[in-house]
């Protein structure tokens, strides 16, 4: 166990584990399989990527399951970690929306927005708030 002297040691240790989180692949796709993922659609959905992943080609992106991540409502959940590790919440997703994201942010770079957690908050947020 290496001894963290100083906020640098503390980096480093950091950057080595985020290495070995991330192994061969660029980019890691976890899905929420905890029981309101898979009673959302998580399981179909884990299944269509894993296919769309392998048809396309894309050597560079893994595909995990991972449990709860905490946000029921908002299932099935994809959390995108990039090569330098940032994460991008997607979330009610579907297969046909899934592969929108592939296309948009795997294959070009460019982050679906509309498909995001931020947006998804404010409209959850806003039809709270709304009075009838």
């Amino acid at each position: 166990m290496k001894m963290i002297k100083n906020l640098k040691d503390l980096e480093i240790i950091k950057s080595e584990n985020e290495n070995k989180i991330k192994g061969k692949e660029n980019i890691r796709i976890n899905i929420g399989m905890a029981t309101c993922g898979i009673a959302a659609g998580a399981d179909s959905l884990y299944y269509s990527l894993k296919r769309d992943v392998d048809k396309m080609g894309l050597k560079n992106v893994s595909v995990k399951k991972v449990g709860c991540i905490g946000m029921c409502q908002l299932e099935p959940i994809i959390e995108i970690f990039d090569e330098k590790f940032k994460r991008t919440t997607y979330v009610k997703m579907t297969p046909h929306k899934m592969k929108r994201v592939l296309l948009s942010h795997i294959v070009k770079g460019e982050i679906l927005e509309e498909f995001t957690i931020h947006v998804a908050n404010n409209q959850v947020l806003n039809d709270y708030l709304i009075i009838k």
